[in-house]
This record gives structure tokens, C-alpha cells and sequence, in this order.
């Protein structure tokens, strides 16, 4: 099948899910289209399925539909503001599964150094803080072979937590009988957790779908395995917005955990991805200790925070040649020599070497814990101590990122360990 535009559609075309083998051309080779049927008796085409093609210098073009100015109520006024894209996004008609199943199979497990992530003290961030990885938006476009679930898949995994007929009822919003369970680790999800005694096995079986060129060849290698050391308001806010007609809920926003069919997060989550929305939650703020987590369904995108790979430097030069390194979005040009301040923010050990560029009314470095003691230290060394402020702008490409920062909340799932959550970290300390 062959879909030709009208003139007034140009070259925009549209990636669309066919049922048929078909091809969506524009109206200038549609008219070479029907130019050529027109000049034999016997017309003949092929479709060739070439996949995605990256990089086309033609983009960004403005699609046909795209509304132009200027503005009826105000003319002076350029209108629109900019162009961005909207044709052909890639998560546009894949279920809510297929997208959290490609974020998390692409996911980073390494920060810039090509070394493994680190949290908040500058140690190996293990799974209950970072699940799949880091998001890559770039990775996650190459789809492959992913693991998709169907909404009524989970209901024998509910029924396996031990929730009786009626508390699963609750969280799919209609009468169900638990005549059949299975184990957290049976759920066809991308990632599990399990727990071993010495000389005990288990065994789990997954499921893949190919949504990438058909025909294609896969090679699986095992992995190492890692060992880690050992309310309804909400609901009715999402269901406002499942019937405005959304694509993709992000929340970042929830409470403590809470069986499921208690939390209305999670049960307004269900009814979001039956009709087919994508929901991502944060993992909550309440790190770094464990078991801390919210928003941890399977149906949910759980994402724990990161940093990004840039810093707004601000510098402590001590009386003693030592320069530490922190942060501030405040960068004064000019200011007073002969002031300074010395303020403790309630930073311990346990925040580590998580900084913020906040704004400061006064010249102001935000330094981690362990720069923190060696300015304490060197303050009580000397009679008359003394500090410079640096501030250096925007420093790009530190290599220590992602790493996890300390109010990220971890796993493991209170309401279901075997599920590994959170999902996937991504950037939250950004400007």
C-alpha cells in the first residue's frame, strides 16, 4: 500500500503503524508515482524496509500541521516561539512495557570514566541504588529484542504477593478471581532479584519480543551476576489526566510505601498503562538508606536521582595551598575581600559528596563532607585562618558523573524484593 500526500501536505510523512506492508511517500513522489503508473500497462513496485535512518540533514523541517503566526489577538507578538519535535517520535505507538523495557535494557552502568557509578561517597553505587543504570536516550532508540507484559500479566504476580481476590480487584478496577499465581521472578519483567541459600538454585524464564528489523540474529552472553551486601488523591489526579487524553505521566511526587492496592498512585498507574500511557515516578527522597523507596509497582518507571556531567564550580583556596572544589550558581564578577561566613547546611557523612548550585545572596561554595573536614581541620590548625573563593562558571564533562546522589531513596521493593527497583536513575541535580 502506497499513502500519497495532497499538495497542501508537501513532504511531511508520518512513521505510522500499518497493518499492511505499506509506505507513506510525499506529494512530490507521489506525483512521480502516479506520473509512472500513468506511462505503462503494466505498473509494478517494490517496498523496501530499510529501518531507521539517523542523521537526516533535511531536519528540522515544520511538519504541514504545524499552526503558523502571526497572532490573530496580538500581532506585534512573533508567535509561535519556537519549533520542536513531533512527528515520527519513537515511543509514539509502542505499549507503556516496550518503552520501560528498551529505557531499562540500554541503561548505563558506567559513568564518563568508563568506570562503575558511585553515589554520594564516592563508592560502587550497587543496584538497590541505580536498578538498570543510567537512562541513555540515544542507546534506547535502537530497539532490539524487548520484554513486553501485558496488563492482565500481572494480575497472577499480584495474586503471588498474596493479595487476596478482592485487593487485587482494587488495583485493576474490576472483579477478579486468584486462581493463578506465580512467583515475582516469573514476571516477565527486564530485571529480579532473588535470594539463594548455599547449594539452593532457581530457575526464571523470560520472554522476548523482536521489535527491531525482522529477520534479525541476536548473540546473548551471560553477565556477571552482582550480589548486593546484604492515598487516594493522588488516584483521582491521575485519572483526570487518563481522561484528558495524555500520552506519558511523570510524576515526581508520592509518599512511603504501602501495599498496592492502598496506594493511589499505584492503582491510578494500572488504569494509566490498561489504556496504553507510559508512568514514570521518582524513587522518592528519602536515601541513603535502604528500603526506602515509593511509586515501586512493576507497571511504574521507578527513577532514582543522578547527577549530571557539568558543575558550577566555586572553588575554596585555604591559607595552606589547598584548593577543594564546590558549588554555587551564585558567580560574583566583584565582591568584599575581608568577609567571611562559615555556615554547616546539616551536611554529615552521610550526604557525602553531594553538592547543590544553589543561589546565595552572599559569595558562597557548597563543598561535600570530606572538603568540609579538611576545612575544619585546617581552620584549627592556625591562629588566623584564612579561604579565597574561586569561581570558575560552568565546568563541562566531569567524568565521575552519573553518580547517585544521597537522597536518592534505594530498594529493595518493600512491597515486592524480587522486582529490582529502582528501574533506572537519571539527572535531577541539572540547571
Amino acid at each position: 500500500m502506497i499513502l500519497v500526500n495532497q499538495d497542501w501536505d508537501g513532504d511531511s510523512t508520518h512513521a505510522e503503524a500499518h497493518v499492511l506492508p505499506a509506505s507513506h511517500v510525499g506529494y512530490k513522489q507521489g506525483f512521480a508515482i502516479k506520473t509512472y503508473i500513468s506511462s505503462t500497462a503494466s505498473p509494478t513496485a517494490t517496498l523496501l524496509f530499510q529501518g531507521t535512518i539517523i542523521g537526516v540533514d533535511s531536519a528540522p523541517a515544520v511538519a504541514s500541521f504545524s499552526s503558523r503566526g502571526p497572532s490573530l489577538q496580538s500581532p506585534g507578538i512573533l508567535k509561535p516561539d519556537i519549533i520542536g519535535r513531533c512527528v515520527s517520535v519513537l515511543a509514539a505507538w509502542h505499549s507503556p512495557t516496550v518503552i520501560k523495557s528498551t529505557i531499562m535494557i540500554t541503561a548505563d552502568q558506567v559513568s564518563l570514566n568508563g568506570k562503575p557509578i558511585k553515589d554520594e561517597r564516592e563508592l560502587h553505587a550497587g543496584i538497590y541504588a541505580i536498578g538498570s543504570g543510567h537512562v541513555n536516550p540515544s542507546k534506547a532508540k535502537d530497539l532490539g529484542l524487548v520484554y513486553d507484559i501485558e496488563p492482565d500479566d500481572y494480575i497472577p504476580y499480584l495474586c503471588g504477593l498474596g493479595y487476596t481476590s478482592q485487593q487485587v480487584g482494587i488495583i485493576v478496577t474490576r472483579m477478579i478471581s486468584c486462581t493463578k499465581t506465580i512467583p515475582e521472578g516469573q514476571l516477565n519483567y527486564p530485571s529480579y532479584t532473588m535470594t539463594l541459600t548455599r547449594g539452593e538454585n532457581k530457575t526464571y524464564s523470560r520472554t522476548v519480543t523482536n521489535v527491531g528489523e525482522a529477520n534479525s540474529t541476536y548473540t546473548f552472553s551471560e553477565l556477571d551476576t552482582v550480589v548486593p551486601n546484604g492515598a487516594m488523591a493522588w488516584r483521582s489526579g491521575l485519572d483526570l489526566a487518563v481522561e484528558d487524553g495524555v500520552d506519558v505521566l511523570s510524576l515526581s511526587l508520592g509518599g512511603l510505601s504501602h501495599p498496592y492496592y492502598q496506594d493511589g498512585i499505584v492503582i491510578g498507574a494500572f488504569t494509566a498503562i490498561q489504556k496504553g500511557i507510559f508512568v514514570a515516578c521518582a524513587a522518592a527522597n528519602r536515601g541513603p538508606s535502604n528500603t526506602m523507596l515509593s511509586n515501586e509497582a512493576p507497571w511504574i518507571l521507578t527513577v532514582g536521582a543522578s547527577t549530571i556531567d557539568r558543575k558550577i564550580v566555586a572553588s575554596v583556596s585555604l591559607g595552606n595551598k589547598v584548593v577543594l572544589e564546590g558549588e554555587s550558581l551564585f558567580q560574583p564578577k566583584d565582591f568584599p575581600k575581608h568577609i567571611c561566613l562559615w555556615c554547616t547546611p546539616g551536611r554529615t557523612a552521610i550526604d557525602g559528596d553531594s553538592t547543590f548550585p544553589d543561589v546565595h545572596v552572599l559569595p558562597t561554595s557548597h563543598v561535600g563532607y570530606k572538603e568540609g573536614v579538611a576545612i575544619k581541620t585546617y581552620i584549627s590548625s592556625t591562629e588566623f585562618p584564612t579561604a579565597t573563593l574561586l569561581f570558575r562558571g560552568t565546568v563541562i564533562r566531569i567524568d565521575s558523573a552519573p553518580a547517585v546522589t544521597y537522597f536518592s531513596s534505594r530498594g529493595p521493593s518493600m512491597q515486592s524484593p524480587g522486582i529490582l527497583k529502582p528501574d533506572i536513575i537519571t539527572l535531577v541535580l541539572a540547571f
